[in-house]
């Protein structure tokens, strides 16, 4: 086997992983009922308005986010990318449904604190895997990229926008909703250099 295939394997395995461990977050997150994120939200409330499936709705906006992401940046797009659009509700399911239900707000806070966390750190695997990102990610980089505005503004803006279309539409805004606002995009950031130093690919 040469050093390439290995890379690729390696790579692969990264992108699984940190898929496995953002589907994790995700379901922590919404285990706890306290609001996910913005766009998760909107998405719920559209679904509740028109009837469209949750899962359709997602992929529809998942698609939408890869096409402009191509548009504006097509490094951001890889086969990570497809595999995080198809994959990532494999770990969802598994984790909501080994996880319960709990009255206790604190124990749903850490749920959502944890699941936050999780969610960060699994987008910044799969970033680090270098497969293509996440379908969000890819779209809120490739904005970055080719406006040359820093990351965290085009998250926060992104993230504001879902936010104010969640206000003007009568959607149900929580404190995990906030959380993730406030804290996803900058724990993303963190998190990428700490996957650097851990996860390394030969040259």
């Amino acid at each position: 086997m040469n050093s390439e295939t290995k890379i690729d394997i390696r790579r692969l395995f990264y992108t699984v992983l940190g898929i496995a461990i953002l589907g994790a977050g995700v379901a922590l997150a919404v285990r706890a009922g306290l609001g996910t994120s913005p766009l998760d939200v909107l998405i719920e409330l559209v679904h509740f308005k028109i009837g469209i499936s949750v899962g359709r709705l997602t992929f529809f906006c998942q698609v939408m986010m890869v096409v402009i992401a191509l548009i504006l940046w097509p490094k951001t797009i890889g086969i990570g990318t497809v595999m995080a659009m198809f994959l990532t509700q494999f770990p969802i399911d598994l984790v909501y449904d080994l996880v319960g239900t709990y009255d206790s707000f604190y124990i749903n806070l850490f749920l959502c604190v944890i699941g936050t966390a999780l969610t960060a750190f699994g987008a910044a695997v799969i970033i680090r895997a270098g497969l293509g990102m996440g379908t969000y990610e890819a779209l809120t980089f490739s904005i970055s990229n080719r406006f040359k505005i820093k990351y965290l503004y085009v998250k926060y803006g992104l993230e504001a926008i879902f936010l104010l279309l969640l206000i003007l539409f009568h959607g149900t805004i929580g404190i995990g909703t906030l959380i993730s606002y406030l804290f996803l995009g900058k724990l993303i950031t963190v998190f990428i250099p700490v996957t650097e130093k851990w996860i390394s690919f030969p040259d």
